[in-house]
């Protein structure tokens, strides 16, 4: 429901005849409050809430913007300084408030507003008593850096006499108005103020600018002046305006909106002003409340130069994909996750899971950028189903998501830049010789480097000093920071949960995405997912049979997924979600990934297979050096899932308790079962490396 128009006009006009009404009158004024809130909600008004309670509409001030609430409490303030030795009663001080707002919404205008308010702060000091005006003209002469919002304060490097004439108004428009700050609003200069520059020529100048100059080709302010004066003689327009005039004339124009037009949007919003908000409420701090609140989640690619395997003969090299967890409370690193494969739905789960395996638990709000991984439908229902609360940085802005990018820098100059075959020589790829290459310099696996990095990541890297550190005290560790906040909160991360649990291991892995997460069950064919049949006994039984059972897939094993049967009648704690094996070439689909299979049916559409069936599918993956793109993503999941000696794997297998086997049922595979043994009995697909 929103506000109609004509309610809204009359709300926002009011408040703009009568900047600082409170909450109160506007309510008695228009008989109801969900409107004024709803325009508050949409932005439309302003109110310090952070000051200021909903609960006492009395005391809450509506302004229609930031801007003209700091003049408000500009003027506040210097009132409450003037009438500093008077008791003013509660009455004397809402008609003291009163007075401010109607002078400052009538003598003020809105485009003076930002003028007087610099012009407030340069001489505040002076006002308050608390520094003199010699103190002031030395401050004014050495700030000359620009202000927060990313502008250069017009009182920048102000002069004495200027800050003198400034401290005069604003004490004569006190002493005669009552309020000192209508003495600082810029008056209008005597004399000729319209420019005596050809119209003509100035329109044809931004034309100019705007077709020429401002293009994603960013030709040379020299090159457009040329183009400019062509289309003068053209126009028959003598004597065109000078070079140093059409610099000008780029200077005036909007930057931000000429630098994203020339180097695009990234660019564009790397000079936007800071902002620490990410959405979170008012009451919730950035870094949340306790060790793993908030918890930043972001990819890097890693700058060194990595072999598939450790075999000496091995020529090719990649640069992995690393990911971690990083609690924005401590600094502590909580999980993390290497890869040759670019960031995906596999790499959330695989960081949810070793999340749970190391920790016990997963976070309460996780920090995401725009990344395509963090927009799926995936990761919002995973979030939505373990209570996670997901938090959106703006967009283009890494410094919103500082704690995990210093993480990936520190890691980056204490660790992989000590390896060899790091890629820093790369970086100016005009001055790297042949004996400083990376690619000739590399020595090391997937394997090997995941091993040194966790011991660097979980027994070196906590007990490195950091300055940023405020919990523990300045220079403390990030193990020291997560002991000091255990110990005074009590807690840790978000919702308990146990890694070895089989329903949540099924709550992590992605649903099937065509047919809205499900597939039918055949008498005998079982489901299909995709080009690949799945069997299960349970789908033998009558009450499955024509039904549309969910379906979750399991990234790194194609010849698996786990289907939600529906429970026996006769036994009803066999139910739930079980494991199906693909029918046909088990044996060939157990060691493929969904990227692979995904690559083969990509290959076979580009070869115009018309019909792509089990059969074709199987005798691809099995002659995989006829594709050097197949072979290359095979190595890629080898390495990946190669297991390291000193790191337990992480495992997903199906609970003992199942669907009683179905005697006439077919056999989910081309090797029937052991004689005199049911299928209950024939081993599992086995250890699922997530």
């Amino acid at each position: 429901m929103t506000v109609g128009a004509g309610l809204r006009e009359r709300i926002l006009a009011l408040v703009d005849e009568r900047p600082g009404i409170t909450l109160e009158e506007l309510i008695h004024e228009f008989g109801g409050a969900e409107p004024i809130h709803r325009l508050l909600l949409a932005g439309d008004l302003f109110a310090d809430l952070k000051t200021e309670s909903l609960e006492h509409p009395e005391t809450v001030h509506l302004f229609l913007d930031r801007e003209r609430w700091r003049l408000w409490r500009a003027g506040v303030e210097a009132s409450e300084h003037a009438s500093r030795r008077q008791q003013l009663t509660h009455s004397e001080r809402v008609d003291q408030y009163e007075r401010i707002s109607r002078a400052l919404g009538r003598r003020v205008p809105p485009r003076h507003q930002r003028t007087v308010l610099d012009r407030w702060h340069l001489i505040k000091p002076v006002i308050l008593g608390q520094a003199t005006i010699e103190q002031v003209v030395a401050d004014a002469r050495q700030s000359g850096e620009p202000a927060k919002d990313g502008r250069q304060s017009p009182c920048a490097g102000a002069s004495r006499s200027t800050i003198f004439r400034y401290v005069a108004d604003y004490r004569r428009a006190q002493r005669d108005h009552g309020l000192g700050l209508l003495g600082l609003v810029p008056r209008r200069r005597p004399g000729h103020t319209e420019s005596r520059l050809c119209r003509r020529q100035l329109s044809l100048m931004d034309t100019v600018l705007d077709e020429i100059y401002e293009q994603g080709e960013r030709p040379t302010l020299k090159s457009a002046y040329a183009r400019f004066t062509d289309r003068c003689k053209k126009a028959g327009l003598r004597d065109p305006l000078s070079d140093v005039t059409f610099w000008r004339r780029m200077q005036q124009r909007d930057r931000d909106r000429s630098k994203r037009k020339r180097h695009g949007s990234k660019a564009a919003d790397a000079d936007r002003p800071y902002s620490d908000d990410l959405g979170i409420l008012e009451l919730l701090p950035k870094n949340g409340l306790y060790c793993g609140a908030v918890v930043h989640l972001d990819h890097t690619t890693g700058d060194v130069q990595l072999y598939y395997t450790d075999n000496p003969f091995e020529t090719v090299t990649e640069r992995p994909t690393v990911s971690a967890f990083v609690c924005a409370f401590t600094g502590m690193p909580l999980a993390r996750d290497v890869s040759f494969d670019p960031p995906s739905s596999a790499t959330v789960m695989r960081l949810l899971l070793d999340c749970a395996r190391r920790q016990g638990w997963l976070p309460s709000a996780i920090v995401v950028d725009g990344g395509p991984e963090f927009e799926s439908l995936y990761f919002e229902e995973v979030c939505a189903e373990h209570g996670i609360t997901v938090i959106r940085r703006p967009r283009s802005s890494p410094r919103s998501g500082a704690c995990v990018e210093r993480f990936f820098r520190t890691k980056d100059t204490q660790f992989v830049h000590t390896l060899p075959g790091n890629t820093q020589a790369s970086r100016d790829p005009r001055q790297m010789s042949r004996e400083v290459d990376p690619k000739r310099l590399a020595c090391l696996s997937l394997a090997m480097f995941e091993d040194g990095y966790d011991e660097y990541l979980f027994e070196v890297y906590p007990d490195l000093k950091h300055e940023g550190a405020v919990l523990s005290g300045r220079g403390a560790t990030p193990r020291e920071s997560w002991d000091m906040a255990v110990r005074k909160y009590g807690r840790a991360g978000g919702k308990r949960v146990d890694a070895a649990d089989w329903d949540f291991q099924v709550s992590l892995l992605p649903p099937w995405k065509r047919q809205g997460g499900t597939a039918k069950v055949g008498k005998k064919t079982g489901i299909q997912v995709g080009h690949l049949r799945y069997w299960h006994p349970g789908m033998a039984r009558a009450s499955v049979v024509g039904t549309r059972v969910p379906v979750k897939i399991f990234p790194d094993h194609a010849g698996t997924v786990a289907a939600c049967l529906e429970p026996d009648a006769n036994d009803r704690e066999r139910q739930g979600w079980v494991l199906c094996r693909v029918r046909h070439r088990y044996k060939t689909f157990k060691d493929c990934t969904r990227r692979q299979l995904e690559l083969a049916i990509r290959i076979l559409r580009l070869n115009d297979v018309e019909k792509i069936s089990m059969r074709i599918l199987g005798e691809l993956l099995e002659r995989v050096h006829a594709d050097a793109r197949l072979a290359r993503q095979r190595r890629r999941d080898a390495a990946r899932l190669r297991r390291n000696p000193g790191r337990p794997p992480l495992r997903l297998v199906e609970p003992e308790a199942g669907p009683e086997p179905v005697a006439d049922a077919p056999a989910p595979d081309d090797e029937p079962p052991p004689s005199g043994a049911s299928w209950d009995d024939v081993p599992e697909p086995g250890e699922f490396a997530v």
